[in-house]
């Protein structure tokens, strides 16, 4: 949801969406460069991790993005039609990595996006509302700000149409006070996760995080496709990409519909409920995710 929003602040008519397979053609590298032929610049979004099916793109498709562009555009969904014209322009990836960060590994000296973001909730459990945008430099040098707050700038004027931002690229970004405190509470966050999974056998921290939680979600997997009912019927309907078997592109969600015995599915509000009096947690309806959601249940947009 949040970077569908996103398309509200930019200011380009030319909106595009990608499905899974359209994002992973251009993984492809045996065509010709056409980036940087042009002056404008376009922007690649996407998620490290599906926080729907759990499925982790494959990073590399950061770098494949910023050097060849994009071979498949996707569907338009705003602007006047481009007839599959090649972008010639630069691009930028922003990558998406607050679900991913929760329990895997994101080397960015390894992939290298223009733009990442990260929410520290995810990772720790605390503190709520304490995120980061990390900005490469490549990206600063695209990245404009118009709104300016408290902190921003050096100089403002009331009676005239003037002000001039800081000089440095976070200050011109931090408007008003920070959440000081709540930021202070994350060095202890780090530590605590290197304290109860410290870094053994050549794997750090969160790789270790990373191949424990793929096993806890295969175990239950595994475990809840087993289960029918009496007439033979399974249970539970899944929804991923991988079945469980590679840890490179499965995250630890698993995501599914409760069925009756006729197949039919019973109700996620009921689902929520009945497991809710076992005292059993679970994250009921689209997950902030309605593109997952729907290519996944097979809806029309109408």
């Amino acid at each position: 949801t949040s970077i569908l929003g996103m398309r509200e602040l930019v200011k380009t008519p030319f909106k595009f969406v990608l499905t899974k397979a359209e994002l992973l053609e251009n993984l492809d590298k045996r065509r010709e460069s056409l980036v940087g032929r042009k002056s404008s610049n376009s922007l690649l979004a996407f998620s490290a991790q599906c926080n729907f099916s759990g499925y982790k793109l494959p990073l590399e498709l950061i770098e494949s993005v910023q050097k060849q562009g994009l071979i498949n555009a996707g569907t338009q969904v705003a602007g006047n039609d481009l007839k599959n014209e090649p972008d010639l322009g630069n691009f930028y990836v922003l990558l998406d990595a607050a679900a991913f960060v929760g329990t895997s590994y994101l080397n960015i000296g390894k992939y290298k996006p223009d733009f990442f973001c990260v929410s520290f909730y995810k990772m720790f459990g605390f503190p709520t509302g304490v995120g980061a945008l990390i900005v490469s430099k490549r990206g600063q040098s695209v990245l404009q700000k118009k709104y300016y707050g408290g902190g921003t700038v050096n100089i403002a004027m009331t009676r005239e149409d003037f002000h001039e931002k800081r000089a440095g690229f976070s200050s011109q970004f931090e408007d008003g006070t920070l959440s000081f405190l709540n930021i202070a509470s994350l060095l202890e966050g780090f530590n605590t996760l290197e304290r109860l999974v410290p870094a053994k056998g050549g794997r750090n921290t969160m790789e270790r995080i990373s191949n424990y939680v793929f096993q806890l979600a295969k175990y239950g997997y595994d475990k809840l496709s087993t289960l029918k009912h009496a007439n033979g019927q399974k249970l539970l309907k899944f929804y991923n990409h991988t079945s469980y078997q590679d840890k490179r592109y499965q995250g630890g969600v698993i995501t599914f519909n409760v069925l009756h015995e006729d197949g039919a599915f019973v109700g996620f509000a009921e689902v929520a409920c009945l497991a809710a009096v076992f005292n059993i947690q679970l994250r009921t309806g689209c997950f902030c995710n309605p593109g997952a959601c729907q290519w996944f249940l097979e809806l029309s947009n109408n």
